[in-house]
């Protein structure tokens, strides 16, 4: 059978019971993952004492990364532990929906990539489907403003990964301008039209996603799209802008109300 190895990263503002639910999310698919890789990014002592099934420990791999260097760079350390031909990408804090592994191996069998639907579940409870491009052609039409796939669904074979560089060195905006490659390259890109990732929103979902620092790094990947052919002079000029505006000065409730857009609400 194809070795599929799972990637967390996981920094000092997670907590065990985070890194539990990630982990107990897959239980019901665990003979279906060859290792757990956790990259922990940037602490010393974490985790210990996960009180989970013995068949899930025995699978981890712990790797310390002793400088905080973000989750792009921890993703790219975990691949190259990895010795599985696929991997699959999961968010600490994030649930694996209950036929997300056997779905994304059944697609990387004949392509190189994978991608899925995103469930959210806000503070309050409510619950949105977060949609994504479910063809290359709407993917192309995207990403001058917005990263076209859902990154934390992401299973691809390791050896395209490789071949790609991996994640960007940024913050964020890593996941887009990775996407900006997978398109340029021309990897065969499976769209599946199922919930794959169920993802909690908390309160600093929005603050995560605003600020200079963030418009830096979104600034760079902007430009570095342009360069690569993907995105025209005015689409760039375009988006530069709206970013600038949205992450350095719109006010929280119109950001709501922007994401809320890319969001259909379910019961």
């Amino acid at each position: 059978m194809t070795k599929t190895d799972l990637i967390i990263p996981i920094w000092e503002g997670n907590n065990k019971n985070e890194i539990k639910k990630s982990l107990n999310s897959i239980f019901s698919e665990n003979n279906l993952i060859n290792k757990i890789i956790l990259i922990i990014d940037g602490c010393e002592k974490f985790p210990d004492n996960l009180s989970i099934s013995s068949s899930l420990q025995k699978k981890i791999i712990i790797i310390y990364l002793y400088k905080n260097y973000g989750p792009g760079y921890a993703r790219n350390i975990g691949v190259l532990f990895s010795e599985a031909e696929n991997i699959i990408f999961l968010d600490n804090g994030d649930k694996c929906s209950s036929i997300r592994i056997k779905t994304q191996i059944k697609a990387l069998e004949s392509n190189d990539v994978s991608y899925g639907i995103i469930k959210e579940i806000n503070d309050q409870k409510r619950s949105f489907i977060r949609f994504a491009s479910k063809n290359i052609k709407s993917a192309k039409r995207m990403i001058p403003y917005r990263t076209p796939f859902n990154n934390v669904t992401m299973a691809i074979k390791r050896k395209k990964f490789l071949e790609l560089n991996g994640y960007p060195f940024l913050r964020t905006a890593e996941d887009w301008l990775f996407m900006g490659k997978v398109i340029q390259n021309n990897l065969n890109i499976s769209f599946e039209d199922k919930i794959l990732v169920e993802v909690a929103k908390d309160k600093s979902f929005l603050s995560r996603r605003r600020g200079i620092n963030v418009y830096k790094d979104i600034n760079l990947c902007i430009n570095t799209l342009y360069k690569m052919g993907l995105i025209n002079k005015y689409e760039r000029f375009i988006s530069l802008n709206l970013q600038k505006l949205f992450r350095l000065y719109l006010p929280n409730n119109f950001l709501i109300f922007i994401y809320s857009f890319f969001r259909k609400k379910v019961n």
